[in-house]
């Protein structure tokens, strides 16, 4: 049986004692609120019952409703405050990623949002608002799981990791703009009962070649005015930019296609700021001196 060495081990357990203390501050959180907003509805609707007939229960009345208010109150603090100082930030952050999904030379589209008071595909923390950007809202306590590519695509109901990739597409049209080959991928999407979604796995192929899961990461550096894109190892532990707008964050390219060690799909963010490749993003002839940066090998 294999075993951990003993610093392994320990990291496993922070993460478990994180993950779980996490969950039973927000669980607590939850149940109280809960419970406050009954025993307030009960004492409020008592108070306008009894108010005339025995003014007596006004005044002890009015004391719970307030006692469970101030109580209810700290409670969510101290949990806020507690969060926070487990938390690696120390607090709430906003960070995102710009992305694009592409298959045998083919932009995918992620399934848009559904309903009509819904703006986004995710969870409250970790989700995709139809902008192109992945982004995570909240106080982490695990870092990188808790905002990694590999929670992101959990989050919207789809998967990646070193070998596979599921993609949760729109009903009728998965394509980003008019596809160059959907023949290609048409066959590796299926139906289920949230929709269509395509699902890839190493050495499928593409046409006639086959076909690997990759991902890449464009970077940016501030100082010198330029980005490097790097190649993923391992992509569903790739953790999301720490900013709020790209760049300076990231723009990740996530691809089924066959192997290589470089992409040339960019994100519209990067791709209106660089030099040599503006003009293809849409940027005029003559605004080309306000494109300021350029990619570096």
């Amino acid at each position: 049986m294999t075993t951990l060495p003993f610093s392994g081990l320990l990291h496993s357990l922070q993460i478990v004692a994180a993950t779980d203390l996490a969950r039973t501050i927000s669980d607590l959180s939850v149940a109280i609120t809960g419970a406050a907003v009954i025993l307030l509805m009960i004492f409020v609707a008592a108070t306008v019952v009894t108010h005339r007939r025995w003014p007596q229960f006004k005044g002890p009345l009015f004391t719970l409703i307030v006692l469970i208010t101030v109580v209810t109150t700290l409670t969510l603090s101290g949990a806020t405050l507690v969060r926070n100082f487990n938390s690696p930030t120390a607090g709430p952050v906003h960070w995102g990623t710009d992305y694009q999904i592409w298959a045998c030379g083919n932009q995918l589209e992620l399934r848009d949002p559904r309903g009509l008071l819904s703006d986004r595909v995710g969870t409250p923390t970790l989700y995709e608002k139809n902008d192109g950007r992945i982004h995570y809202d909240g106080t982490p306590s695990n870092l990188p799981d808790d905002a990694s590519l590999g929670m992101f695509m959990q989050a919207i109901g789809g998967e990646i990791s070193d070998s596979s990739l599921v993609v949760p597409l729109n009903d009728g049209n998965g394509f980003v703009g008019t596809p160059s080959t959907p023949e290609q991928v048409e066959s590796y999407i299926t139906t289920n009962r949230d929709g269509l979604s395509a699902r890839f796995v190493n050495d499928q192929r593409c046409g006639d070649s086959p076909a690997v899961v990759q991902v890449f990461a464009y970077s940016y550096n501030a100082a010198t005015q330029t980005y490097t894109q790097t190649k993923l190892n391992h992509p569903a532990l790739y953790e999301l930019s720490h900013s709020s707008a790209s760049p300076p964050g990231d723009c990740v390219i996530v691809e089924f296609a066959p192997t290589k060690e470089r992409t040339d799909h960019l994100c519209a963010s990067y791709g209106v700021r660089d030099y040599d490749r503006c003009t293809t993003f849409g940027v005029a002839a003559d605004k080309v001196s306000r494109c300021d940066i350029r990619e570096v090998n």
